[in-house]
């Protein structure tokens, strides 16, 4: 997944440059497809694979254009143009490429970055004070424990009316305390495939 920086200036280079039409303007920033695999899960035939970038692509051959994987994007990224599904990021690259702020950035190599960053701390603090004393130096810094005191909840609240339930949150929360619940049940986009497979004909159109 790629997100936008605050370093982004709303020139729109990486939205005219997506080939999949998977990045567009929110309060002028560039805001794109999480590659959350919602699609993917829901495809009734199968047409969406994930790619070897973590991205995800349709296979137009297995796509009929039945628009399921419209109705469940969380974020309203995906779309049908003439019966071509766009809107799904592949994971290329292109706009981490083009943009000339340097405001895309991959998700995966933050993370990395900053896993990095705390190795190479911990490294240094090694090689400073070396494993021996650095253990009695951190055991001589526990502060005292106080077994009478109940620990604070830690509480972070969701403001429902800016929410788009994109999931990020939650995918990102190290300890998985984040769920995004969807109360819509799904939306019928008239696809006929429940029809088609119903051995009974007992489903019909309208």
């Amino acid at each position: 997944m790629y997100l936008t920086t605050n370093k982004c200036d709303g020139q729109g280079d990486c939205i005219r440059n997506c080939p999949s039409e998977a990045i567009r303007f929110v309060d002028n920033k560039a805001f794109s497809c999480m590659c959350c695999g919602a699609c993917f899960e829901a495809c009734p035939n199968h047409a969406i694979f994930k790619n070897k970038y973590g991205g995800y692509v349709v296979d137009r051959v297995k796509c009929n254009g039945c628009g399921v994987c419209e109705f469940t994007c969380p974020i309203e990224s995906i779309h049908l143009d003439n019966g071509i599904v766009k809107g799904i990021c592949s994971r290329c690259g292109v706009c981490e490429d083009v943009c000339s702020k340097n405001a895309r950035v991959d998700t995966d190599n933050l993370v990395l970055d900053k896993q990095k960053v705390l190795l190479n701390s911990l490294k240094m603090v090694a090689n400073t004070v070396g494993f021996g004393a650095g253990v009695k130096k951190i055991e001589s810094m526990r502060l005292p424990v106080k077994s009478d005191k109940t620990a604070d909840r830690i509480c972070i609240s969701t403001d429902a009316e800016t929410c788009v339930k994109c999931g990020r949150c939650a995918y990102y929360c190290p300890t998985r305390s984040i769920e995004v619940i969807i109360q819509d049940e799904g939306y019928c986009v008239g696809c006929k495939v429940c029809e088609d497979v119903c051995p009974t004909g007992a489903l019909k159109d309208g």
